[in-house]
């Protein structure tokens, strides 16, 4: 019972394609600390909800206390490659390949 386009896989290594039509769930991020490593500034980021598979989160407007975010550079588009770089039981860090 997905909303958005697709999955992301957020497990650390992991290498995602951002599906067509996700960037009407991207969001301007609140925090503007650096992340990472390198720390990059990371000014987007989607909402996740798990979907039942392992790792396996469908962009969502909203969260539950099961969600997770995350957090993307500037300027992802559709077709773009993403690798994550950090996942925790909350959060994740991607960045451009």
């Amino acid at each position: 019972m997905s909303e958005g386009p697709s999955s992301f896989k957020l497990e650390a290594g992991a290498v995602i394609t951002v599906p067509t039509g996700a960037e009407r769930y991207f969001h301007a991020a609140k925090s503007k600390t650096p992340c990472g490593d390198p720390p990059m500034v990371m000014p987007q980021v989607v909402r996740l909800q798990p979907n039942g598979e392992e790792f396996c989160f469908p962009l969502v407007k909203q969260t539950s206390s099961q969600g997770r975010v995350l957090f993307l550079p500037g300027g992802v588009k559709d077709g773009d490659q993403l690798k994550i770089i950090w996942s925790d039981p909350t959060c994740a860090c991607a960045q451009k390949v």
